[in-house]
């Protein structure tokens, strides 16, 4: 069992993950993301995320995501 002695912090950012752009309050603990949520302080999103936004952690840290861009099996395409 390990345990993190990194203390949390936060970053303010912009979420990329639709086209809106929201604001977003990112908490991270050490060099991992920990938390995702909408900046009260933005007037795109008054705090709030949609649901591609409260995903962004899971999107990140899926073990399946595509990591190295992929090749054309099918040439006559």
């Amino acid at each position: 069992m390990s345990t993190n002695t990194d203390t949390q912090t936060t970053v303010k950012s912009t979420c990329y993950m639709c086209y809106n752009a929201c604001g977003i309050i990112v908490h991270k603990q050490g060099d991992k993301l920990v938390n995702i949520e909408g900046d009260p302080d933005n007037p795109q999103n008054y705090g709030r995320l949609c649901s591609k936004g409260r995903s962004g952690l899971q999107a990140l840290y899926n073990p399946d995501r595509v990591t190295t861009p992929l090749r054309r099996t099918n040439p006559e395409k």
